[in-house]
């Protein structure tokens, strides 16, 4: 198990190498440019070979790229849709450069059309994908990240996810991220053992849990059941200490990288989430002895 953090970028790339060099970085996630703007500039040559260098001396792998926060593949509007497989295409390259295995993308929502034929908002966020994979130019993936459901937002069953890969041409280039407080809001009981087996077990029905590469491990400031999303400091929320246990010594994701994206992103905040974390995993666990 690697652990990392949702990295700032601001001021560069060799101030975002030391961000995560302070934060004992394993792994790392990472915008490029800003979250909420189109537009994003080309990363200079000398800046990209720096970063290249830093993330290989620092032994921090998996890097991830999060696509920017604008996108909406869900979209019944034809010209936000286009912007925002284009923007994904472009983010899809930069990870490429950067050194990145994925980019972790919100599926989006349909907005006033939620009550349409939900089969048509699958098949269109799928169109999507595949329009950014045939213009990105990039072998990185594309990490579907699951919702915690609101705003109608796509994805918050993992067989809605399961879904949109069987509609993409391209299944072979699409993995899944699963977010704790995203599924603990959707209803999936992650904070309980019965509850995690269950929904690892219907996430493996829907689109296979070798698909699954990355876990963003955030506390829920929301109920159980809530379709709210709110990430909060690990163990302080809904989910708790014992329910990052229960996550953290699970023998399916016990390999998986993991990436924080907890509130308040300052070093020391940081910190106290990463000792948090770590103080949940049983250095001693070993897998049960498989009989018969």
């Amino acid at each position: 198990m690697r652990i990392g953090f949702h990295v700032p970028t601001a001021g560069g790339w060799v101030k975002t190498l030391r961000r995560a060099r302070e934060r004992r970085c394993e792994t790392i996630q990472v915008f490029v440019g800003a979250p909420v703007q189109w537009h994003v500039g080309e990363p200079a040559e000398a800046d990209v070979a720096a970063w290249r260098e830093g993330i290989l001396a620092q032994d921090i792998r998996p890097v991830s790229v999060h696509a920017c926060y604008l996108v909406n593949l869900a979209s019944p509007h034809r010209a936000l849709w286009r912007k925002s497989a284009r923007r994904l295409a472009t983010d899809l390259g930069h990870a490429a450069l950067l050194g990145g295995t994925g980019v972790v993308v919100h599926l989006g929502s349909p907005g006033k059309e939620a009550g349409g034929d939900r089969s048509r908002v699958v098949a269109r966020v799928a169109a999507g994908i595949d329009a950014a994979i045939e213009e990105g130019g990039s072998e990185a993936r594309v990490l579907l990240e699951n919702s915690a459901g609101m705003g109608h937002g796509v994805g918050s069953s993992y067989g809605e996810i399961g879904e949109v890969i069987g509609a993409s041409r391209y299944p072979e280039r699409l993995a899944v991220c699963l977010d704790s407080a995203h599924s603990f809001a959707a209803g999936y009981a992650w904070h309980e053992p019965q509850g995690l087996d269950l929904a690892l077990a219907e996430a493996d029905r829907s689109f296979g849990l070798e698909r699954l590469a990355l876990v963003h491990a955030n506390d829920s400031r929301a109920a159980f059941g809530s379709r709210v999303d709110r990430h909060w400091h690990i163990g302080q929320g809904r989910i708790g200490a014992n329910g990052f246990r229960v996550i953290l010594n699970h023998p399916l994701l016990r390999d998986l990288p993991i990436i924080m994206e907890t509130p308040e992103a300052s070093l020391e905040a940081d910190l106290r989430n990463l000792w948090a974390l770590r103080r949940c995993i049983r250095v001693e666990y070993r897998p049960p002895v498989r009989r018969g």
